[in-house]
């Protein structure tokens, strides 16, 4: 097909998906109400003191507070971690992809999977000097590391990615 750009044998390292993290502007919005974890321990100690609580009970209290949140924070990074090797390990994960960009959609194949992504799904596509990020949602993006590309595939993604938004098919920033 004529400006279609392929890359072929693409396997994610552990490093490529974590790139699949939301980006900041979306993970602004995404975690807002993380802070909220960071300030009830003290609006704890607060509320505890109009109480007229002793200071001993009131600081075990935030104390056990903290460590509550510190403990499920290190549970979740270890569960991210493990869901991590498990996709590596699947069928899906460990299948070598090949990526087509036309005009229409990306595509990605492998003996596992098939899966089409028109341009019309893509919110945004970011590039970093190692990779090119597709952002389909605040929580799916698809990641296509460059070094499975040589320059003039590079190039012609940019430019895929370029008619793409300016024909409209791509949305745009994230709010």
């Amino acid at each position: 097909m004529a400006n279609e750009v392929v890359f072929e044998g693409v396997r994610l390292t552990a490093r490529d998906r974590q790139q699949q993290s939301p980006w900041a502007r979306v993970r602004r919005h995404s975690t807002r109400t993380s802070w909220l974890y960071w300030l009830a321990p003290a609006l704890t100690m607060i509320v505890l003191s109009g109480l007229n609580v002793d200071y001993e009970t009131a600081l075990a209290v935030t104390i056990s507070m903290c460590a509550m949140i510190i403990y499920s924070s290190l549970v979740c990074s270890r569960l991210n971690r493990i869901t991590s090797d498990l996709y590596a390990a699947s069928p899906v994960g460990a299948a070598p992809l090949t990526w087509r960009f036309d005009a229409q959609a990306i595509r990605q194949d492998s003996a596992a999977i098939r899966a089409d992504f028109p341009w019309s799904s893509v919110v945004d596509v970011s590039e970093t000097p190692e990779h090119f990020l597709f952002l389909l949602t605040p929580y799916s993006t698809l990641v296509l590391p460059k070094r499975f590309g040589d320059a003039e595939q590079v190039d012609a993604l940019r430019k895929l990615v370029a008619d793409a938004r300016r024909s409209g098919m791509i949305m745009g920033q994230p709010a």
